[in-house]
């Protein structure tokens, strides 16, 4: 199968995206559906092994530093992820989108797992620098692809779509962690094994579409003073995000919760107040007149990576260059 299409192909219709090379169609939904399932991927890092980080923390007491080495087996992934992002989309356009994302997803699995297999706490916490770099990878292919198969508001709800269901994995992944450490706190590494079926679907499924003419040129330069408030406020809510996800289980620990299951239950039922606000998000965001658009079709990785990370559905109106037109609805004074 053709890793690229040819640029007089890579633009349809305005809600279409890039076609397939060999059948002449847009992306259909077995091809979604793999990436809505890869972007999940970083989400189960993220929130999987929360409910066993007593266990751990006290499978390791006799290491040096373990109260400060333990809860960076979760959150270094995420580390890692903020430390590439200002590169991760210039490595993708380097790579290829496709190749770049099977690849990670088999990486991810590896060492995903990896930990099963180590008796050392620090071998285990190299093995989840790794997995971040994966991560990063994977979650910027992701967002790249979906964009580059879908335009107008095909893609404005494929977004969504996505922002929803990785909301809800994590809900998902929070009950599991807890139900797979009940007996052992190395079980739920297993699950990383998912990613390998994902791979293999990433390589049969999807497809890397060429720089459509026009878009390949020098970014615009970034407006960091309007980006200032934006950034600052997601900092903040990185934070709050996290710091529930690794101290909840230490603190229904010292509470006396400790069977896993029960503190995965609870973390998981916590997670649906994400998800619920996810979901109510678009109705009370309206987007201010003139000041963004849907990001477009067929950009360069990096243009995702440099202007938001990961997930942003919008575009600075002096950027868009794309044919495709976008909705007037997000954009009505373009």
């Amino acid at each position: 199968m053709s890793e690229t299409i040819p640029a007089a192909a890579a633009v349809a219709a305005p809600d279409t995206g890039a076609l397939h090379p060999s059948t002449g169609r847009p992306a259909g939904k077995p091809a979604i559906a793999v990436l809505m399932a890869a972007s999940c991927m970083p989400i189960l890092g993220a929130v999987l092994l929360s409910p066993v980080l007593p266990t751990l923390q006290r499978a390791f007491a006799d290491t040096p530093g373990v109260d400060a080495l333990a809860p960076l087996v979760l959150t270094a992934p995420a580390l890692v992820i903020a430390l590439l992002a200002p590169v991760a989309g210039r490595i993708v356009d380097a790579v290829g989108r496709k190749r770049l994302l099977v690849g990670s997803l088999v990486l991810y699995a590896i060492l995903g797992t990896a930990p099963v297999l180590l008796d050392s706490l620090p071998a285990v916490l190299a093995t989840r620098v790794g997995v971040g770099v994966a991560e990063a990878a994977i979650m910027t292919c992701c967002t790249t692809l979906i964009a580059d198969y879908s335009a107008g508001a095909r893609r404005a709800k494929l977004f969504g779509l996505q922002t929803i269901v990785t909301t809800l994995a994590a809900t998902v992944f929070f009950g599991l962690g807890g139900a797979l450490g009940s007996n052992d706190w190395r079980t739920p590494f297993w699950l990383y094994l998912v990613a390998l079926p994902l791979a293999g679907l990433a390589a049969v499924l999807l497809w890397t579409p060429t720089v459509p003419p026009g878009t390949d040129g020098a970014l615009p330069p970034l407006p960091w003073r309007r980006m200032l408030v934006p950034l600052g406020i997601s900092l903040v809510g990185g934070i709050v995000f996290y710091t529930p996800i690794v101290e909840l289980s230490y603190v229904l620990d010292d509470l006396g919760v400790t069977e896993t299951a029960a503190i995965g239950g609870m973390a998981a039922l916590a997670s649906l107040a994400t998800a619920a606000g996810a979901a109510s998000f678009p109705g009370w965001s309206p987007a201010a007149p003139g000041s963004c658009c849907p990001p477009p079709s067929g950009w360069p990785a990096s243009a995702w990576s440099s202007w938001a990370w990961p997930r942003s559905s919008r575009w600075p109106c002096s950027a868009r260059s794309s044919p495709a037109p976008a909705p007037a609805s997000c954009c009505p004074a373009c």
